[in-house]
């Protein structure tokens, strides 16, 4: 009871502060630090429902202790806890979100960062209308209880009177590009990430499963160049017997480098330094950075091949020991960054893996007549060694196998089986040993265990040994530790689903300032849009108001396509909204050039020279005057009229900078019910494709559009997509395609 009246007069001091000030940031810092002392606020927030927009602004939000950005997002997704809340006016408490969002939505949508278990969304109700929520989130299980739903109840009565004094105005353009630049930039990385990820893996696949070290050196060369700039590069072994670094793979321009090596005595060699520090190198100028590992000395000669102007030299450790160096080199000064840098160091792992491997195999296949030696050899190896009988029965394994797994082979056995398809984990073991079998070859696969309630990931090399007969005698299984490779490429692949759900977030804003389907045949019951984006976001758009019973609609293709031509099309949407709603035109040759004027006002407030703009099909139907015009950009207009399929040429000259201005040209068309106009975008006719793999081109899509022109607009919609993908067939789209149709 103590402890009650004390939260409720705390309550009361708290609604005092906050109801006392109009400052926006004031009130959210007592309201985040009232809850914080209250209960488990990991996350917290105060969310605003702007009725204008129909949309929530996020202008206030903490997570983990730090504040986020603000943004917001539409009424309309009714899966968003918020946009619920605000809808039902009523409370939303769950203490097990997997199992509890049921009662509120169909799916979870989390909006930012991960997803939370326990959660309050209590609406903020004034004079009987809801102005916003209030929502405290933990990332545990059942964290809330009635009471703090009421303590937030109180709250949110507090707050909203404090909020109603506060007027909230933020520009959705200047969001919009913020977001959007950070998604170009993620998009430009995730795609480059994505191939080199790609081609590094397939590399490492084919590296890692086989023992001949040509093979090797012959497959990472044939790709390498298509990661960075490698005119040379060589793989050389760490001989420990006779301390030299055997250069025994390299390649400089397609040919083969002659074996050379280094003798670890020899101190001014680079190779010689990677080894000795267990550390890389990275060089962007030869004769300048060669001093900064070796001082005091003038730079060597190259040994083999041409002198380098860039090199990256990588120690190849497998397990804390040392197998090797791999170095990649260019004659280009400067080849190299730290993205070059990151990507070697990936092929690196695999390599030191390949290198390790047919080292370990090589000693393996000495003592392969007389089973009883290979222990010996195998024992010194510091990946994990098991051998097999040929009833895949373990029969022997190293030291390097008991320190791994933590226990004898006894005691392996008694755990996980006697054979090799009892313990192992991989699902495809006994398919896999039967292809070796029968191909006699080895095979590669990774695979996950369990060791002492820890996970670690080995990659596992199955080799078979048979007698001179062809008789299986054993089966010898590598086992090298890949668990720290494994939780990079795990980490990789999280950030590329990131920026991957950053752009699909930035589609859904691009796909708010185009008018829906239904907005669409409101106005024109009998049309189509064909709209076919290149990438995920578009630089085309297509666009439409009514002002004053006038109907504007456009189709526009802006500088670009993906997210920079997206970018470009939230500025060109927002010119031709101002355009006809603040400056009130209704003439489409005014409006273009007042469309002109407003993108490069927009872009002259960058440093640098921005040349981006648009091309514009634009169209206005006055159906109460019978008034027809059209203005276009470059893209010219087409309508069926009289049974014939009529031209109007646009104005050479784009919405944006250019060197000739001149004003728009309005032209006027006779109004004639059931005439077809057909607005469009380039993206079309410059596809390539068909059977020579050329453009499809204006005129034969006249002639598509003309055969059709009599037949419903749903049709030639169907027909022109079908048409498209046909001509495209596997070729890449190029651009993006736009294409209205409207029967007046």
């Amino acid at each position: 009871m103590e402890s009650l009246q004390k939260d409720i007069q705390g309550l009361g001091t708290i609604g005092q502060q906050i109801t006392s000030t109009r400052d926006f940031d004031t009130i959210f810092l007592k309201l985040h630090q009232s809850v914080s002392s209250l209960m488990d606020a990991e996350s917290f927030g105060v969310r605003i429902y702007n009725p204008d927009k129909y949309e929530v602004e996020v202008k206030y939000e903490f997570d983990k202790g730090v504040r986020l950005e603000p943004f917001s997002f539409s009424m309309n997704n009714d899966n968003n806890f918020s946009v619920w809340c605000i809808k039902n006016s009523r409370e939303i408490f769950i203490n097990n979100n997997t199992i509890e969002h049921t009662k509120y939505v169909k799916k979870i949508i989390v909006i930012q960062g991960e997803m939370t278990q326990s959660l309050i969304f209590c609406p903020m109700i004034l004079n009987e209308k809801v102005i916003g929520v209030i929502t405290v989130q933990s990332y545990k299980k059942n964290q809330y209880t009635q009471s703090h739903l009421n303590i937030i109840r109180t709250l949110a009565s507090y707050a909203a009177i404090a909020l109603d004094n506060a007027r909230l105005y933020e520009y959705m353009e200047a969001e919009i590009k913020m977001r959007t630049s950070e998604v170009f930039q993620q998009k430009i990385q995730l795609e480059k990430s994505h191939r080199n990820l790609s081609l590094l893996s397939k590399i490492g696949q084919q590296i890692t499963s086989t023992l001949n070290l040509e093979t090797v050196l012959n497959v990472v060369y044939k790709n390498v160049n298509k990661l960075m700039d490698a005119n040379a590069f060589l793989i050389g072994y760490y001989n420990r017997d006779t301390q030299i670094i055997e250069m025994k793979l390299g390649m400089e321009k397609g040919e083969v480098i002659p074996f050379h090596g280094w003798s670890m005595k020899d101190k001014n060699r680079l190779a010689v330094w990677c080894v000795e520090n267990r550390k890389e190198i990275l060089i962007g100028d030869y004769n300048k950075d060669f001093n900064k590992y070796i001082p005091n000395i003038e730079v060597p000669k190259a040994v083999a091949g041409k002198l380098p102007e860039s090199l990256i030299y990588l120690p190849l450790i497998v397990e804390d020991k040392m197998v090797g160096i791999m170095t990649v080199q260019s004659f280009q000064k400067n080849a190299y960054t730290t993205y070059e840098l990151e990507l070697a160091r990936t092929l690196a792992s695999y390599v030191a893996v390949a290198l390790n491997n047919s080292e370990a195999y090589k000693q393996l296949n000495v003592a392969k007549q007389e089973v009883e030696k290979l222990s010996i050899v195998a024992s010194k190896s510091q990946n994990t060694v098991a051998i097999c009988n040929a009833n895949f029965e373990f029969e022997w394994v190293n030291d390097a196998f008991t320190q791994n797994y933590k226990c004898s082979l006894t005691e392996f056995k008694k755990e996980f089986g006697n054979t090799l398809l009892e313990a192992s984990n991989y699902p495809k073991i006994k398919k896999t040993l039967e292809e070796c079998i029968r191909k006699k070859e080895g095979k590669t696969y990774e695979v996950k265990n369990i060791i002492k309630g820890k996970a670690k990931y080995f990659q596992t090399t199955i080799s078979p040994i048979f007698d001179e007969n062809g008789k299986l005698l054993n089966i010898v299984l590598i086992d090298a530790d890949i668990t720290e490779r494994k939780k990079a490429a795990l980490e990789i692949e999280q950030k590329n689903k990131d920026i991957t759900d950053s752009i699909n977030y930035a589609k859904r804003i691009q796909q708010a300032i185009l008018p829906s389907d239904e907005q669409f045949r409101s106005y024109f019951p009998d049309s189509f849009i064909l709209f076919k984006p290149k990438d995920i976001v578009a630089g085309d758009f297509y666009w439409m108001q009514e002002i004053n019973n006038t109907i504007f609609v456009a189709a526009a293709d802006c500088t670009g396509h993906g997210v920079p031509g997206a970018m470009v099309s939230v500025v060109c949407s927002n010119a031709l909204n101002r355009a006809v709603k603040e400056f009130h035109l209704t003439d489409t040759g005014k409006i273009l050039d007042k469309v002109t004027d407003l993108i490069l006002e927009t872009f002259e407030k960058s440093t640098t020279d921005v040349k981006d703009g648009m091309d514009i099909s634009l169209l206005a139907i006055n159906k109460k005057t019978k008034q027809i015009k059209w203005s276009g950009a470059y893209n010219v207009l087409w309508y069926f009229q009289n049974n014939k399929l009529h031209e109007i040429k646009a104005d050479k000259q784009p919405i944006g900078k250019s060197d000739h201005r001149n004003p728009f040209t309005t032209h006027k068309i006779t109004y004639h019910p059931g005439t077809i106009f057909y607005l469009f975008t380039d993206g079309y006719a410059d596809q390539f494709g068909g059977p020579n793999g050329k453009k499809f081109k204006y005129k034969q899509l006249e002639g598509k559009v003309l055969d059709n022109s009599n037949k419903d607009l749903n049709i030639q919609k169907r027909f022109l997509n079908k048409i498209f993908e046909k001509w495209k067939g596997n070729l890449e789209q190029v651009d993006d395609v736009t294409i209205l149709g409207i029967r007046i």
